[in-house]
């Protein structure tokens, strides 16, 4: 038998804006569907797996890169910033305040397309919620939808790896260790103030200095 693997939809939980994608620590959470096929390639049954989280599994920078990039896309889509992407543009100078954490894929074959779905953070902070329209490959008619597709694939692509690979952010060494880089002390410092806000909740949370601590 042979298995197949369909993502729905993959959503970066607590993204933080304040915090670069290098630095972000946010779990995933996908939508799943494995066919099964039998040895001569025919279809058997199929199982669907809605809302799969992976717990103390931090996205991989890849994935949280291509995350980035989508938020000049976001405004287009919902037409916040009229002029199109120019060559020189990035995602912060063309977006800023926009952020991207989830994407839904929709139809199939030649009706293929995409919702994306983030925030604007506010002048006071508060986050105002954005669901683009669906987005049709097939179908609609922008400059852009080569470059857009093109993320939606790779994000798949890293959406399978991490489920199937467990392809990850790997977080190693002692919170304690005073000889971390810059770049080390600034993500455990951030992953610190995570374990805070999730007490302050009535979590429990248990930290392992020097272990891969997880659970899917």
């Amino acid at each position: 038998m042979a298995t197949s693997i369909t993502v729905g939809k993959v959503k970066l939980n607590k993204l933080e804006p304040g915090t670069t994608w290098e630095n972000q620590l946010t779990t995933i959470t996908m939508d799943i569907t494995e066919e099964v096929h039998d040895d001569e390639g025919n279809f058997m049954f199929s199982l669907e797996k809605p809302g799969v989280k992976h717990h103390n599994f931090f996205a991989h920078n890849d994935l949280l890169e291509l995350f980035d990039q989508l938020r000049p896309y976001m405004v287009l889509i919902c037409e916040f910033n009229q002029r199109n992407l120019k060559k020189d543009d990035t995602p912060e100078t063309f977006a800023p305040g926009y952020f991207v954490n989830q994407v839904t894929v929709t139809g199939s074959g030649e009706n293929d397309g995409v919702v994306l779905s983030g925030f604007k953070v506010l002048r006071d902070g508060k986050k105002l919620n954005i669901n683009t329209p669906n987005v049709n490959f097939g179908v609609d008619d922008y400059n852009w939808l080569p470059e857009l597709q093109q993320i939606i694939e790779d994000i798949i692509a890293e959406a399978k790896e991490a489920y199937t690979n467990r392809k990850r952010k790997e977080v190693q060494g002692s919170l304690f260790d005073d000889d971390l880089s810059q770049n080390e002390q600034d993500v455990f410092s951030d992953m610190k103030n995570t374990v805070k806000e999730l007490k302050k909740k009535g979590v429990t949370v248990t930290m392992i200095p020097g272990a891969a601590n997880e659970t899917t």
